[in-house]
């Protein structure tokens, strides 16, 4: 594990593969948003480098996890709190769908055309397919009705870790590139 002090308010920690699955059992379960994992990044942090300590309150840090060829970046920053008019407030999601082949795939593509979705990306591996898409957040409930031919997350890792290590196949509007087509 290497630690880079950024500045006063940024950390990068860089973690092996095998430190991963050691600490986390595995980059798939890195999920920064539960205490679990918050804890035992603070404490990698306090074991590692006393001196370069962020506050302890979980709410005020966002981490921010980063697969790389080999192992992973995590970035601490600290937030400062901002004025309410500034806020931006959050009107899509990304979802994952992981389809186990293109028969899925298409089957799919009749429920994703009638969604309201923002943007699209498509993405493969072997006889997978990826689909990355931003959903309006009124919508996203309606998303379950795929899970009949595809698994679905809503974790930004997963997200990350496809972009990174599959092979694109269409890069914009992927749902309405498709539906044009089925």
């Amino acid at each position: 594990m290497r630690i880079n002090n950024i500045n006063e308010s940024i950390i990068e920690l860089y973690l092996s593969d095998d430190e991963i699955e050691n600490i986390f059992g595995g980059y798939e379960f890195i999920d920064y948003d539960t205490p679990e994992n918050r804890i035992k990044i603070h404490s990698l942090l306090t074991s590692a480098a006393p001196k370069a300590m962020l506050p302890i309150d979980c709410n005020k840090i966002l981490i921010e996890v980063r697969p790389k060829k080999s192992g992973c970046t995590i970035t601490l920053t600290k937030i400062y709190k901002m004025p309410k008019k500034y806020r931006q407030i959050k009107d899509t999601t990304l979802i994952t769908l992981i389809f186990e082949d293109s028969d899925s795939l298409i089957k799919s593509v009749e429920i994703l055309k009638s969604l309201n979705i923002q943007s699209s990306n498509l993405y493969t591996k072997g006889k997978k397919y990826a689909l990355i898409i931003n959903i309006r957040q009124e919508n996203k409930n309606l998303i379950t009705h795929l899970s009949e031919y595809c698994k679905i997350s809503k974790r930004r890792a997963d997200a990350e870790k496809i972009t990174e290590y599959w092979q694109p196949i269409c890069k914009n509007e992927a749902v309405k590139k498709l539906s044009e087509v089925f």
